[in-house]
């Protein structure tokens, strides 16, 4: 009896045994796999197009690799369909420890860069469904194989012929991406691209009108300016679409400090937009110290006024080349340059209001650590125009300094003055846009937002230069030589909490939305200049381009970004740490795909972003380069522009590689 219980519990360890084996294995597989995207990062030089494609693709690797691995290790199993089976649990190994990584990548760095294959294919939801379908289809086939019989499928194919059959299958892939990301694109249409100086007046145009705020006279005025000059290029279809939002006008501040014992003084400080206002009199009250902003020292701060420190969150270009398809800079002057991002601060101080507010505080104090500066003080954000009950003020690093001293030595109080004008829902801006039609009702949306924090030289009197460029040079194309339909597009509401992007979604939804092949948004033409300490090269600000995850047209935008040599471009996944942070984004939530570039000089939100500041040399360079994308485009099938990664690696491993797998199997045993 104890023989026969010893000769089950054998028989069932052999079973199982090579299941564990191959699971053990297909895991460490895809673990590397997980682990190479930012090894490559780390160690290659991501400027390399060929590597940038191979990054672009990476996701369809993997489960190939782990599949045809799983083959080498099933080819004893029997019958054919059994193996079949035991290979696609093998493969769902790598779907869904993808899935896994990338909803827990909020607990480290380290997790989350090793669910960079999820992030790079976008969609960790269909990574889900893919192992999930893999894991229970492998586990019905394995069982039902138990029974099957074990013919070839297709009885007139050799041994050798399947062998080559797998080859090719791998093998032409590699030429398939070499392929679509360099279509055969036709000669440029005979239309002179607009001169560096001719943007830049436009762009000067733009900024001479003066602070461009949403609902402003000047913001006003560059609606005019915007409808005219379309029209003067000659469009037709020249729209403006109106849209209200809640107004808010700042019109006198002031901090003023008294400290116990000690002489009282005014610090030098900049408004928190969309803060809560005041009367003349402003509001007074005890300062409290509450240590810095991420982790504060709470205690009772009812009706007093907070005081936190708001440090810098600096980016790094070696750091965001780790999430990037590819990091364009082949020069080399980039490595170990950082700064801090211009969204940092009022990302920080967004986060600590929702907690601040439920406290009930008289006041709120945030110290900018590591702000540069460039004369006087200004700094404008968050512009989501969230009107907040609580007055809010910024001030710089050694008065605030100052202040915590005083603050520890012993009490002191201040006085919050914010007066403002508020003006719910009685605001106007305008989106101005005009449509060029095309050979297709495919339609391209050109895109960016006119309305600015400031006069603005680079947010973003220089994105609306460069649509307006384009705009000049498709309107001289003949329509035969125009394969899309072309939207530019003009958005007056950024620096209100995108209100005007949000209309002009639901408006066109179930018209021009529903034939939108992508949003190509510009924003930012910058320089790298930064005030000591920080160095500047005198070359352009590094930008990054958000692009939704098609493989296909990440591919032919890098392929533009090498022949434009349009160095210090990043490309990203819109599922990085930094999610889509341009005025795209409302596009991109609404399931428009997008192609948005972006650069984030610290200053940007900041007076000092004058017209100098505008990087005048890369105007014509971009511009051709989106010239040449938008070819590129056209000389693709429309389905690959939508391709979705994972959706196609399922339909290979399916439809191609099991059929050649259960052959290869079945053929093995005659």
């Amino acid at each position: 009896m104890g023989q026969v219980e010893a000769g089950k519990k054998g028989a069932k360890s052999k079973v199982w045994r090579p299941w564990v084996i191959q699971l053990v294995v297909s895991f460490a597989i895809a673990l590397v796999c997980s682990a190479l995207p930012f090894v490559f990062a780390l160690a290659a030089d991501k400027s390399n197009l060929g590597l940038a494609l191979g990054v672009t693709w990476y996701s369809l690797w993997p489960p190939v690799a782990i599949f045809l691995v799983a083959l080498a290790l099933n080819l004893k199993t029997r019958p054919w369909l059994r193996a079949l089976g035991a290979i696609w649990v093998n493969v769902s190994v790598w779907f869904l420890l993808q899935y896994v990584l990338s909803a827990l990548g909020g607990a480290s760095m380290l997790v989350r860069l090793m669910s960079l294959p999820v992030m790079l294919a976008g969609n960790a939801l269909l990574f889900l469904v893919a192992g999930v379908v893999f894991l229970a289809a492998g586990i019905v086939l394995y069982t039902v194989g138990r029974n099957a019989s074990d013919h070839a499928p297709v009885l007139s194919l050799s041994w050798s012929a399947l062998i080559v059959m797998l080859l090719i299958a791998v093998l032409i892939l590699p030429l398939f991406i070499a392929l679509v990301s360099n279509p055969a694109i036709k000669s440029p249409a005979q239309a002179s691209i607009p001169a560096e100086g001719q943007i830049f007046g436009w762009i000067s145009d733009v900024y001479n009108l003066g602070e461009r705020r949403p609902g402003s006279a000047a913001d006003h005025k560059a609606i005019t300016y915007l409808e005219d000059k379309l029209r003067s290029f000659g469009f037709s279809d020249v729209r403006v679409e109106k849209s209200n939002f809640d107004y808010w006008e700042p019109v006198k501040w002031s901090l003023t400090l008294q400290p116990s014992g000690a002489a009282a003084w005014e610090a030098e400080t900049y408004f928190v937009p969309y803060s809560g206002p005041t009367d003349a009199g402003g509001v007074t009250a005890e300062v409290a110290y509450l240590g810095n902003i991420s982790s504060p020292k709470w205690q009772d701060v009812k009706d007093k006024i907070i005081l936190v420190d708001i440090p810098s969150a600096d980016i790094a270009w070696d750091q965001m080349k780790m999430f990037s398809y590819m990091a364009y800079e082949p020069e080399g002057d980039m490595k170990g340059v950082s700064s801090p991002y211009p969204v940092g601060w009022m990302l920080k101080y967004i986060d600590f209001y929702k907690q601040a507010e439920t406290r009930h505080p008289a006041g709120i104090i945030g110290i900018l650590r590591n702000y540069p500066v460039m004369g006087k003080f200004t700094y404008y954000a968050p512009y989501d125009g969230e009107l907040r009950p609580i007055p809010s003020m910024y001030m710089l690093q050694e008065q605030g300094d100052k202040l915590k001293a005083q603050v520890s030595a012993g009490k002191a109080t201040a006085k919050i003055v914010l007066q403002a004008i508020v003006k719910p829902k009685t605001g106007e801006s305008a989106n101005v846009y005009a449509v060029l039609p095309g050979q297709s009702a495919s339609t391209l949306i050109i895109h960016s937002h006119h309305d600015a924090p400031f006069r603005s030289g680079v947010e973003d009197s220089s994105g609306v230069g460069m649509v307006l460029g384009l705009a000049k040079y498709y309107s001289q194309v003949p329509q035969a030589e125009r394969p899309y339909t072309l939207v530019f597009l003009f958005t007056g509401g950024h620096m209100a909490g995108a209100f005007t992007d949000r209309d002009f979604i639901a408006i066109h939804s179930k018209d021009i939305l529903s034939r939108t092949l992508y949003d190509i948004a510009i924003e930012h033409i910058s320089d790298d200049y930064m005030p000591p300490p920080y160095q500047s090269t005198g070359g352009a600000q590094p930008r990054g381009v958000f692009i939704s995850e098609h493989p296909v047209t990440v591919g032919l935008y890098a392929t533009s970004v090498v022949s434009a040599h349009a160095s210090r471009t990043l490309l990203f996944p819109t599922g990085t740490p930094l999610g889509v942070p341009t005025d795209a984004s409302p596009f991109q939530k609404a399931g428009t795909s997008i192609v948005s570039l972006i650069s984030g000089p610290t200053w940007l939100f900041d007076d000092d972003d004058t017209l100098d500041r505008v990087a005048r040399n890369q105007l014509v360079p971009l511009t051709r380069m989106y010239i040449d994308f938008i070819a590129r485009l056209a000389a693709t099938p429309e389905f690959l522009l939508r391709m979705n990664l994972t959706a196609f690696v399922l339909g290979l491993l399916i439809i191609i590689f099991s059929p050649l797998a259960a052959m290869f199997l079945a053929f093995r045993k005659r």
